[in-house]
């Protein structure tokens, strides 16, 4: 939320599923080439990265005859995805993951969904499954479903019981607290693209 001069912005993130498409999409220069590293069809992934520019309300691709190609704008949302991926990998490693089922840490990275990363952090601030459905908007029963998806991906337990309810173990805490940081780089990217485009004043981060 922008607060600088009195304005109320609510900075909308993407999807980390969308993230991905963007990532790609810039990385090969193209949605055909896109959508078959991706396996998604090409109006898929369309949809996915005009998803991404109207959220983030800037055009962040240039489409020509031979390509598609991130101009300014683009480019600092794909450093920040970049940045943002590494530490979420490093927050991964740190957790001890190994995967569910044998999976690699870049598979187990890529179903994580940041619905999963919100679902950890309301919790591990809330200090309870109670506290943290309505923070979140969401009912008690996606709550735990989106938890038993989250610790079935990571092969490990990250929620525990407790006096007070079910509550994020130690290594979950830090898991939530580095997970948060990490999608932070999305927020920050946001800013700068707006700064860049002049949307926003005062003292900028």
């Amino acid at each position: 939320i922008d607060r600088m001069n009195g304005a109320t912005d609510v900075v909308s993130i993407p999807s980390l599923r969308h993230l991905r498409v963007f990532e790609k999409v810039a990385e090969l220069r193209g949605v055909g080439k896109a959508a078959e590293a991706v396996a998604l069809s090409q109006p898929a992934v369309s949809q996915a990265i005009e998803k991404v520019e109207q959220q983030i309300g800037v055009n962040l691709f240039e489409r020509r005859s031979r390509g598609t190609f991130i101009n300014a704008a683009g480019n600092i949302l794909y450093s920040r995805i970049g940045m943002m991926f590494r530490k979420l990998e490093e927050a991964l490693i740190e957790f001890g993951v190994n995967g569910g089922k044998g999976d690699s840490l870049a598979i187990v990275t890529q179903r994580m969904t940041r619905q999963q990363i919100n679902v950890l952090a309301a919790v591990s601030s809330s200090c309870s499954f109670a506290d943290s459905a309505p923070k979140l908007a969401i009912a008690p029963v996606s709550l735990h479903r989106t938890s038993r998806e989250l610790e079935r991906n990571l092969g490990k337990p990250v929620f525990k019981n407790a006096h007070n309810g079910t509550i994020t173990t130690a290594a979950g805490s830090q898991l939530a607290r580095r997970a948060s940081l990490a999608m932070r780089e999305i927020e920050w990217g946001i800013e700068e693209i707006r700064a860049a485009e002049g949307r926003i004043g005062g003292q900028l981060r």
